[in-house]
Protein backbone atom coordinates (compact mmCIF):
# COMPACT_ATOMS: atom_id res chain seq x y z
CA UNK A 1 0.00 0.00 0.00
CA UNK A 2 1.04 3.39 -0.59
CA UNK A 3 1.12 6.55 1.56
CA UNK A 4 -1.39 8.41 -0.78
CA UNK A 5 -3.58 5.49 -1.10
CA UNK A 6 -3.53 4.90 2.65
CA UNK A 7 -4.67 8.49 3.03
CA UNK A 8 -6.84 9.08 -0.37
CA UNK A 9 -10.04 9.66 2.12
CA UNK A 10 -8.69 12.66 3.90
CA UNK A 11 -8.74 15.52 0.65
CA UNK A 12 -7.33 18.40 2.89
CA UNK A 13 -3.69 15.93 2.98
CA UNK A 14 -3.83 14.65 -0.14
CA UNK A 15 -4.48 18.29 -1.99
CA UNK A 16 -1.65 18.92 0.11
CA UNK A 17 0.46 15.79 -0.55
CA UNK A 18 -0.15 17.06 -3.94
CA UNK A 19 1.87 20.78 -3.59
CA UNK A 20 4.59 18.95 -1.78
CA UNK A 21 5.73 17.10 -5.21
CA UNK A 22 5.89 13.81 -5.88
CA UNK A 23 5.37 10.89 -3.48
CA UNK A 24 6.15 7.46 -4.79
CA UNK A 25 8.23 4.58 -3.41
CA UNK A 26 11.06 3.90 -5.65
CA UNK A 27 14.31 1.94 -5.42
CA UNK A 28 16.37 4.36 -3.66
CA UNK A 29 13.86 5.33 -1.18
CA UNK A 30 11.78 2.15 -0.52
CA UNK A 31 13.00 1.42 3.53
CA UNK A 32 12.19 5.10 4.17
CA UNK A 33 8.53 5.09 2.47
CA UNK A 34 8.07 1.94 4.41
CA UNK A 35 9.02 3.67 7.91
CA UNK A 36 6.56 6.86 6.76
CA UNK A 37 3.63 4.52 6.11
CA UNK A 38 3.72 3.18 9.55
CA UNK A 39 4.13 6.19 10.91
CA UNK A 40 1.13 7.44 9.43
CA UNK A 41 -0.80 4.63 10.26
CA UNK A 42 0.14 5.12 14.12
CA UNK A 43 -1.74 8.16 13.83
CA UNK A 44 -5.66 7.91 15.04
CA UNK A 45 -8.28 8.49 13.36
CA UNK A 46 -9.25 11.56 15.40
CA UNK A 47 -5.77 13.02 14.50
CA UNK A 48 -5.91 12.34 11.17
CA UNK A 49 -9.30 14.13 10.87
CA UNK A 50 -7.61 16.84 12.71
CA UNK A 51 -4.81 17.27 10.72
CA UNK A 52 -7.07 17.17 7.62
CA UNK A 53 -8.89 19.56 9.06
CA UNK A 54 -6.06 22.08 10.11
CA UNK A 55 -3.70 21.29 6.64
CA UNK A 56 -6.05 23.24 4.50
CA UNK A 57 -5.35 26.50 5.67
CA UNK A 58 -1.84 25.78 6.52
CA UNK A 59 1.19 27.20 3.94
CA UNK A 60 3.38 24.52 2.12
CA UNK A 61 6.99 26.14 2.90
CA UNK A 62 9.18 25.62 -0.15
CA UNK A 63 7.42 23.01 -1.14
CA UNK A 64 8.79 20.62 1.62
CA UNK A 65 6.77 21.18 4.65
CA UNK A 66 3.37 21.70 6.29
CA UNK A 67 2.81 22.34 9.86
CA UNK A 68 -0.05 22.41 11.88
CA UNK A 69 -1.14 22.29 15.57
CA UNK A 70 -1.39 18.29 15.45
CA UNK A 71 1.62 17.40 12.85
CA UNK A 72 4.44 18.60 10.95
CA UNK A 73 4.57 16.68 7.34
CA UNK A 74 7.60 16.85 5.18
CA UNK A 75 9.06 15.45 1.94
CA UNK A 76 12.36 14.43 1.53
CA UNK A 77 13.23 12.05 -1.81
CA UNK A 78 9.76 11.48 -2.40
CA UNK A 79 8.75 9.88 1.11
CA UNK A 80 6.02 11.95 2.92
CA UNK A 81 6.88 12.17 6.58
CA UNK A 82 4.53 12.70 9.18
CA UNK A 83 5.83 13.76 12.92
CA UNK A 84 2.71 14.21 15.18
CA UNK A 85 3.36 17.36 17.34
CA UNK A 86 2.60 15.13 20.46
CA UNK A 87 6.22 13.20 19.92
CA UNK A 88 8.19 16.45 19.32
CA UNK A 89 10.27 17.41 21.82
CA UNK A 90 13.00 20.00 20.06
CA UNK A 91 13.28 21.82 17.26
CA UNK A 92 15.85 24.06 15.67
CA UNK A 93 17.84 25.53 12.41
CA UNK A 94 21.19 24.11 11.33
CA UNK A 95 23.43 25.79 8.31
CA UNK A 96 26.23 24.43 6.37
CA UNK A 97 28.03 26.60 4.70
CA UNK A 98 29.99 25.32 1.22
CA UNK A 99 33.48 26.98 0.73
CA UNK A 100 35.79 27.19 -2.41
CA UNK A 101 39.29 28.34 -1.35
CA UNK A 102 38.15 29.20 2.09
CA UNK A 103 35.67 31.58 0.46
CA UNK A 104 31.98 30.61 1.38
CA UNK A 105 29.71 30.47 -1.73
CA UNK A 106 26.50 28.75 -0.39
CA UNK A 107 24.47 28.40 2.72
CA UNK A 108 22.06 25.33 3.07
CA UNK A 109 19.65 26.19 5.98
CA UNK A 110 18.07 23.22 7.50
CA UNK A 111 15.26 22.29 10.24
CA UNK A 112 15.59 19.36 12.83
CA UNK A 113 13.06 18.10 14.41
CA UNK A 114 14.08 15.69 17.44
CA UNK A 115 11.49 13.29 18.50
CA UNK A 116 10.43 11.12 21.47
CA UNK A 117 11.79 8.08 19.84
CA UNK A 118 15.35 9.64 20.07
CA UNK A 119 15.38 9.95 15.74
CA UNK A 120 16.13 13.32 14.34
CA UNK A 121 14.02 14.39 11.06
CA UNK A 122 16.16 17.03 9.08
CA UNK A 123 13.74 19.21 6.83
CA UNK A 124 15.93 20.75 3.86
CA UNK A 125 14.56 24.67 3.80
CA UNK A 126 16.78 26.63 1.45
CA UNK A 127 19.87 27.39 0.82
CA UNK A 128 21.82 31.27 0.46
CA UNK A 129 24.40 33.46 -0.60
CA UNK A 130 28.23 32.34 1.02
CA UNK A 131 27.76 36.22 2.29
CA UNK A 132 23.78 36.09 2.84
CA UNK A 133 22.83 37.08 6.33
CA UNK A 134 19.17 35.93 5.59
CA UNK A 135 18.57 33.11 8.20
CA UNK A 136 15.34 31.48 6.83
CA UNK A 137 14.98 28.39 9.27
CA UNK A 138 15.09 30.98 12.11
CA UNK A 139 12.59 32.98 10.60
CA UNK A 140 10.09 29.55 10.07
CA UNK A 141 10.62 28.44 13.45
CA UNK A 142 9.48 31.61 15.12
CA UNK A 143 6.77 30.85 13.00
CA UNK A 144 6.15 27.26 13.99
CA UNK A 145 6.47 28.35 17.87
CA UNK A 146 3.39 30.78 17.16
CA UNK A 147 1.37 27.86 15.66
CA UNK A 148 2.82 24.78 17.79
CA UNK A 149 3.08 26.31 21.58
CA UNK A 150 -0.09 27.10 22.42
CA UNK A 151 -1.10 23.27 21.85
CA UNK A 152 2.19 21.84 23.50
CA UNK A 153 4.55 24.65 25.16
CA UNK A 154 7.04 22.73 26.99
CA UNK A 155 8.36 21.91 22.86
CA UNK A 156 12.07 23.38 22.94
CA UNK A 157 12.76 25.57 19.98
CA UNK A 158 16.32 26.82 19.36
CA UNK A 159 19.41 25.62 19.73
CA UNK A 160 22.71 25.83 22.35
CA UNK A 161 25.27 23.36 23.95
CA UNK A 162 23.44 23.27 26.92
CA UNK A 163 20.29 22.59 25.33
CA UNK A 164 22.24 20.06 23.02
CA UNK A 165 23.49 18.43 26.67
CA UNK A 166 19.96 18.27 28.27
CA UNK A 167 19.01 15.97 25.27
CA UNK A 168 21.91 14.00 25.06
CA UNK A 169 21.70 12.80 28.36
CA UNK A 170 18.73 10.89 29.81
CA UNK A 171 16.12 11.03 26.53
CA UNK A 172 13.34 9.69 28.45
CA UNK A 173 13.68 12.14 31.25
CA UNK A 174 14.03 15.04 28.97
CA UNK A 175 10.68 13.84 26.98
CA UNK A 176 9.04 12.93 30.41
CA UNK A 177 10.01 16.48 31.42
CA UNK A 178 8.56 18.16 28.10
CA UNK A 179 5.00 16.43 28.86
CA UNK A 180 5.07 17.65 32.52
CA UNK A 181 5.64 21.23 31.00
CA UNK A 182 3.37 20.76 27.99
CA UNK A 183 0.17 18.76 29.95
CA UNK A 184 1.16 19.27 33.38
CA UNK A 185 1.99 15.19 33.41
CA UNK A 186 4.37 13.57 36.12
Amino acid sequence: MEITEYLAQFHGITAKIAQMGKVKPNFLNKKNYEAALERWKTLSGEELTRLDQEIGSAEVIYKSFVYTPTALCYNSVGVLNVIPVKDILWIYPRVFTQRMNFIPYNKMHQILVLERSGEYHVIQVASTGGFSKKDPAGDIIQKMAQTIKPVRPGIVFGYSKEIEAYFSGDLQQAAAEIDRRSYGQA
